[in-house]
């Protein structure tokens, strides 16, 4: 799984425009979440490594910039405990965790500076 980082202006509709346009084009956005910045905002979404280049596609269609691309830990809602006891469990395995946001069914999409050692973490698996 992917996240990729979309730097976005403040129009209105904006983000609505672009999960439509992504599942036009059938990629599947597992996770997402959107923030202000100082100058706009930025959104953040989780898909499938076989359709980042589709949505790297969109994206660009949209007017808008594909900023980075990192992969993602995504932990199931029934493997998983609070947000808290994960971040700790990578804390403790040796990386540290720069992202985390929730998907529409539970998951948790975890960004770390160490995917192995995350992954190492208890119950991350």
């Amino acid at each position: 799984m992917r996240d990729i980082t979309i730097p976005m202006g403040t129009g209105h509709g904006a983000p609505a425009a672009l999960l439509e346009a992504l599942a036009a084009r059938g990629v599947q956005v597992v996770a997402g979440c959107l923030f202000p910045r100082i100058e706009g905002r930025v959104a953040h979404v989780a898909v499938p490594d076989d359709q980042v280049e589709t949505a790297r596609e969109v994206v660009v269609e949209q007017g808008a910039a594909v900023l980075d691309v990192r992969e993602v830990i995504v932990v199931p809602r029934d493997r998983r405990g609070s947000i808290a006891e994960m971040a700790r469990a990578i804390s403790d395995a040796g990386a540290s965790v720069y992202i985390a946001y929730v998907g529409a069914d539970g998951e948790v999409v975890l960004g770390t500076s160490d995917l192995a050692r995350a992954r190492a973490a208890p119950g991350l698996d």
